[in-house]
């Protein structure tokens, strides 16, 4: 588990990292804040077609320190595993005579340098802010350290925590009040339009304002919070890192997103998930195709209206898996929440509640997002069964690799989670990394500290 006191006492021992931090420093405080990562137990990418999501943090988080420079340099640079060198930009660039530049133009310039596009994650959040109107300026920059054990690629929202942790820092240093829900936005814009990766919110929703110990249920219609949850006794969450690295970014994704979207402009609706299964059933299902290509799809309808991703003539894609997905995974959503309230009968609460789980897991696969890997822990984890305390399974967030969310009940359930890994690296030869759901509060419970120089320095 990331602890902000482990980063602070590295920043004592660490010569480097203070003389980065109070490089041509404003003030002799560092602000420094915590934002984890999370598990998508269920919802999955409905979350962009307005289904109702259940989410969880983890352990692993990404810590940010921030101090406020003299001039009007932003530096970052990433500590770590993957260290990198620092970055350096001007919040000058983000104004062409005197006029705010367009999302689009910044984000060329963070994707012009490979090495330098993850500092997006990071400095976006200062052009985010001036365009969104947050702040009509910024008068000084920042050097912002960042370490993250929130491993990137595994499908628990590394870049999220990133993002949630610094917008964090920088609304603390800049005097900018932003509740729980707004700080979230803001990073998801971060990432669609500085950034370039078409996520939905739950990440960072669920960064920002998870809770410790309970799933975070979201209707995101757009970002709708609807309380949390608190598992039953010895019901447990976990996810498995499969190892196979996962990307918003990809193409696989991107497709299944396109594809729900196109299924929203052929019904007419703002939320596919808004349709109940009854209904498309009976009126809806035949309207949507289930195959139809780029350029068909664009002569007949035109755009879909979605903001960050665009139509490849040249590709054909799945719209009525896409479809089917978001209507009954927000059903199995509410109908999994519903069973985590149960106090009675809880093994047969869980096992329709896996169920639920192997469902979902079914269809992602439908819609593209399955992977060799994750469907071997899901087997697995069916193997297992109930006698070992396994009762569900399914992929978490966005697929093509990641992350597994297993459902367990009973003391038996952690040393069967132990046996699955074992079992899965034998087959595979890779190892896989388990978290646990609810381990670590979100960024606004855990909250920004203040942090002088002289507490690192002596």
């Amino acid at each position: 588990m990331q602890d902000v006191s482990d980063f602070t006492e590295r920043v004592r021992q660490d010569a480097a990292w203070r003389a980065f931090l109070w490089d041509e420093a404003l003030e002799s405080t560092m602000i420094v804040t915590r934002a984890p990562g999370r598990i998508d137990v269920m919802g999955g990418v409905a979350d962009y077609s307005g289904a109702l999501v259940a989410q969880a943090t983890i352990g692993e988080a990404a810590v940010v320190a921030l101090t406020k420079r003299k001039d009007r340099q932003v530096r970052v640079w990433s500590v770590g595993g993957d260290t990198r060198t620092a970055v350096q930009i001007s919040l000058d660039s983000f104004f062409l005579d005197g006029e705010l530049r367009t999302y689009d133009a910044v984000k060329a310039d963070f994707q012009a340098d490979p090495t330098a596009h993850w500092a997006a994650y990071l400095a976006g959040a200062f052009f985010v802010l001036l365009a969104e109107q947050i702040t009509p300026q910024f008068e000084t920059g920042a050097n912002i350290l960042l370490h993250s054990d929130v491993p990137a690629g595994a499908g628990v929202s590394s870049s999220a925590a990133i993002e949630v942790a610094a917008m964090q820092a920088i609304g603390e240093a800049y005097g900018l009040v932003l509740d729980g829900v707004t700080l979230a936005r803001l990073c998801q814009i971060v990432e669609n339009c500085v950034a370039g990766a078409p996520c939905g919110v739950m990440d960072q929703m669920t960064s920002a304002l998870g809770t410790a110990g309970e799933l975070l249920l979201l209707l995101c219609r757009p970002h709708e919070v609807h309380g949390t949850r608190t598992l039953p006794p010895d019901v447990r969450i976990y996810g498995v890192n499969s190892g196979v690295r996962h990307s918003v970014g990809g193409d696989e994704y991107t497709r299944a997103r396109i594809a729900a979207f196109m299924a929203r402009k052929i019904l007419n609706v703002e939320y596919v998930a808004q349709i109940s299964p009854s209904a498309y059933r009976a009126d809806h299902i035949e309207q949507v195709p289930e195959t139809i290509t780029g350029a068909e799809f664009l002569a007949r309808y035109g755009e879909t209206g979605d903001l960050v991703t665009r139509i490849d003539p040249g590709t054909t894609y799945g719209v009525r898996a896409a479809a089917s997905h978001a209507i009954f995974e927000h059903e199995r959503v509410e109908c999994f929440v519903d069973l985590m309230s149960r106090t009675e009968n809880i093994a047969t609460a869980m096992n329709q509640a896996g169920a639920l789980m192997y469902g979902a897991h079914w269809s992602m696969s439908k819609i593209g997002l399955g992977c060799p890997e994750t469907d071997l822990l899901v087997n697995l984890a069916r193997d297992s069964g109930a006698a070992k305390g396994i009762y569900g399974a399914k992929i978490t967030g966005g697929g093509c690799g990641g992350a597994v969310a297993l459902l367990t009940y009973g003391d038996d359930g952690v040393e069967a989670v132990t046996e699955i890994v074992d079992q899965y690296q034998a087959q595979t030869g890779r190892m896989a990394q388990v978290f646990l759901a609810g381990a670590s509060p979100g960024a606004l419970a855990f909250g920004p500290r203040t942090i002088s120089s002289e507490l690192v320095e002596n």
